[in-house]
C-alpha cells in the first residue's frame, strides 16, 4: 500500500485553524503518532482544567498543572507548524513524500507562508 502525497498547506492550515489536537502530526504519521496523542491528550486536561477552575470556588493548583498542560499543547503545535512550515520543499518531500520522488513535488509558496 503506497502512502499519500503529503501537502506542507494542509499541515499548515491544521496547525493554525486546529492547533494543539494533534490534527497536523496524525496527518502527517497517521493515527500511531505518538506527538498527536499526546497534544490531543494535554488540550482535553487543559479544557478540563479550565473548566474546574470556573466550577471551583476556590483556586485550584490541579486545575492550574492541567491548564499548563494545555497551553504547553498550543505551543507545541504551533511551534511544530513553523518549523515544518518554513522547511525547504526539497527536505519535505524527501521526508514525507520520497515514493513521489520526481512524479510529484511540493510547490508551497506564499499560501503556507501565511498559514505559518
Amino acid at each position: 500500500m503506497s502512502t499519500p502525497f503529503r501537502s506542507k498547506l494542509i499541515f499548515s492550515a491544521l496547525g493554525l485553524f486546529l492547533p494543539g489536537t494533534g490534527f497536523n502530526c496524525f496527518y502527517l504519521l497517521g493515527i500511531k503518532s505518538f506527538w498527536g496523542w499526546i497534544q490531543l491528550t494535554s488540550l482535553i486536561a487543559g479544557i478540563l482544567g479550565f473548566l474546574l477552575l470556573n466550577t471551583s470556588p476556590e483556586s485550584s493548583a490541579a486545575a492550574w498543572v492541567l491548564i499548563v498542560l494545555g497551553f504547553i499543547a498550543l505551543e507545541a503545535s504551533w511551534l511544530s507548524t513553523i518549523v515544518f512550515g518554513l522547511r525547504p520543499d526539497e527536505k519535505w518531500d524527501a521526508q514525507f513524500n520520497a515514493s513521489f520522488q520526481g512524479k510529484q513535488k511540493t510547490e508551497s509558496g506564499w499560501p503556507v507562508v501565511i498559514c505559518v
